[in-house]
């Protein structure tokens, strides 16, 4: 029995074609101003200002081992949900450098990887080559993500 296709949002990042699910997918938002916090390392970039939120910017190029993205940043902005161990909900931005449409694929032609990147979760065959599938659940690491709350709340570590 074939599996039913998955949606999802196709985007361009440092020349590779990636996937994001749709259904994790918030909205898509041209360049915005990122705010930049002193002391956080790449993939993550800064916040910015979503709907009255303060969302924490991930640089996808970074994050995918690629040249980071230079100011002023990519093209378009992915916000996704992101689902927390404790079982709460997020929203992070995820910079790309273009979205390039909706789509469906076969979850079953996904490949597993070898890559080492967490927040790949396989590859599909596509027309062109591969199509890199992301898990937005794991686009930072626990370090990362202990950084970045210091980072926008220092009062709360001391």
């Amino acid at each position: 029995m074939a599996s039913k296709p998955q949606k999802v949002v196709e985007v361009l990042v440092g020349g590779l074609r990636c996937a994001v699910p749709l259904d994790r997918t918030v909205e898509v938002l041209p360049r915005v101003e990122i705010t930049r916090l002193p002391g956080l390392k790449l993939p993550v970039v800064g916040h910015l200002r979503h709907r009255d939120r303060v969302l924490p910017a991930v640089d996808l190029r970074a994050r995918l081992g690629r040249e980071p993205a230079v100011a002023p940043f990519d093209e378009h902005v992915l916000i996704v949900s992101v689902r927390r161990e404790h079982g709460s909900e997020d929203r992070l931005a995820l910079l790309v450098d273009r979205v390039l449409g909706v789509t469906e694929l076969d979850p079953e032609q996904a490949e597993p990887t070898t890559e080492g990147l967490p927040i790949v979760a396989g590859m599909v065959p596509w027309p062109d080559g591969l199509l890199v599938l992301l898990e937005p659940d794991r686009a930072l690491t626990a370090e990362e993500e202990a950084a970045l709350h210091d980072a926008l709340d220092p009062e709360e570590g001391e």
